[in-house]
């Protein structure tokens, strides 16, 4: 499952459903996003 990405209009949040690091940079920059503008609150889940 790909991570989930909300853009809060001043901050993006990510929630991280498990994917692994291989998968999850690949994953923001095909969302058009760089790891470090997800840097304001990571949520951790395990969504299925």
């Amino acid at each position: 499952m790909a991570p989930v990405v909300a853009n809060a209009g001043t901050e993006v949040i990510l929630f991280d459903t498990g994917i692994s690091a291989d998968g999850l940079i690949p994953a923001l920059e095909a969302a058009g996003l760089k790891a470090k503008q997800v840097v304001a609150l990571v949520v951790l889940t395990r969504l299925r």
